[in-house]
Order: C-alpha cells, then structure tokens, then sequence
C-alpha cells in the first residue's frame, strides 16, 4: 500500500532535485522536533536521509505524541540562525494534522522567523476528517482520531513571514504546490541576483493516511 509518507518523501526529492544550487535541510517532527539533515549542498545525503525515514524510525524514543507546528519552526528557525552568507532562508512547514502539543505556540514561533528574515510556507495536506491510525512498535493500532487541518492558523502563519498557504487533497495537489514553491523562489532569486536559498522542510512525521491518486 502506498501511503501519504511516500508520496511526500516522493515530492520532497523531486523538489530538492529540481534546487541543485540550493543549500537544504530537513526538520521532522511530532510532539517533538529534530534535524534528520543539515542544511547542505551535498543533495544525495539528504535524499538518502529523506529515503531514511518513516513514522516508526524517524524521531527519538522519548517522542511525545502529537503535532506541535511550532516546535517544528522552532527548530527550523534556530538552525537558520547561525548560517549569515545565505540572503534567502525558507521553511517549508508541511502537515496533516492541527497544533496540539508543544512549548511554543506557532503563532510566537512565526514571528521569530519573521523578524529573521525567514520566509514560511506553509501545506496543509490530505482530507479533513479522516481517520488516523496510530501504531506502536510492533504495528498494532493503539487508538484512532479524526484529523483536523486548522487552515485558518496555517495560513496565518505564513502569512506573517510574507510565506504563502497551499492545500493539496492528492498526489498531484501536492506536486503541483512543491512545482509553485519552487517557482516563486526562482523568480524572487532572479530579482535579487541571489546565488542560492536556504531551506528547510519541516515535515510531520505521523503522515500516515493513504494518499489519493
């Protein structure tokens, strides 16, 4: 069965394929966050790394459960923040589900990227009102919930770093936002005769819904 974490670990390779002159990284997170990858020029690491994870394997044992967006632009932030000789630095923050946990709420994490300079985008995907299955470590459903997606908040977040909300209900949704995101920044890079961007995706680990076609 091919579920929503492979068609998304699919478009983020296609994406970082497409930016070989880019310098990217990449955040995952739940209840907590960590990096699975530096920011880095050296694109087969990361893609190895992106090919790397899964909802089982892809953070530290002591995860909490949960979404916490703004842990996620928390640690994407702060990653930022100590690389000075790049004039572009973007988050892309993709989830399927609502903030529901974390110390910081995403709202106070979206101003700290923008008073950087950091520019967010933000994608809401998959159905509203699905149903999730969570599952332990041996693969046994432990309870399930409706998935809600707060587009409101998601879009507001973006918006307060000068970013730009998407939502995409299928594969080909969310190909089409990833092929719009690189569009953007490639005419904002042709503007400011910038060499590079810096970006870091932001992924929810728990994206465990079947993806639609």
């Amino acid at each position: 069965n091919v579920t929503r974490l492979d068609i998304s670990k699919q478009v983020l390779k296609e994406f970082v394929e497409g930016r070989p002159s880019d310098r990217i990284g990449l955040i995952v997170f739940s209840g907590l966050a960590f990096i699975a990858s530096p920011p880095t020029l050296n694109h087969d690491y990361l893609i190895e790394n992106i090919d790397r994870f899964d909802n089982e394997t892809a953070s530290p044992q002591n995860d909490d459960e949960g979404t916490a967006i703004g842990s996620g632009i928390t640690a994407a932030v702060n990653r930022l923040r100590g690389i000075k000789d790049s004039k572009s630095k973007i988050i892309i923050l993709m989830t399927d589900g609502e903030n529901n946990t974390g110390k910081v709420e995403p709202e106070e994490a979206a101003e700290a990227a923008a008073v950087m300079g950091v520019k967010i985008y933000t994608i809401g995907i998959g159905k509203e009102g699905t149903e999730l299955v969570l599952r332990d470590q041996f693969g046994l459903p432990r309870h399930h919930q409706l998935v809600g997606i707060n587009k409101d908040r998601l879009r507001d977040i973006a918006e307060r770093t000068g970013g730009k909300f998407f939502y995409a209900e299928s594969t080909e949704a969310l190909r089409a936002v990833y092929h719009e995101i690189d569009q953007l920044e490639k005419t904002a890079q042709l503007s400011k005769k910038e060499a590079e961007s810096l970006l870091m995706l932001s992924v929810e680990k728990d994206i465990r819904k079947r993806a639609g076609k």
